[in-house]
């Protein structure tokens, strides 16, 4: 594996952090919004989204 499929699959993952930090406040409740969750459709892109 390059680096540069090891920084983007950190990318990624750094991502989905930030933006369940950021909309904590409706991805933890009763009623759960996980905006993050949309990124789990990027494998079907790009293979090296499956390791993220």
């Amino acid at each position: 594996m390059k680096n540069r499929d090891i920084a983007w699959i950190s990318m990624i993952s750094a991502l989905y952090v930030i933006i369940t930090l950021i909309f904590a406040y409706i991805s933890y409740g009763p009623i759960q919004v996980r905006i993050s969750e949309a990124l789990t459709l990027l494998p079907f892109f790009d293979k090296r989204a499956i390791f993220a």
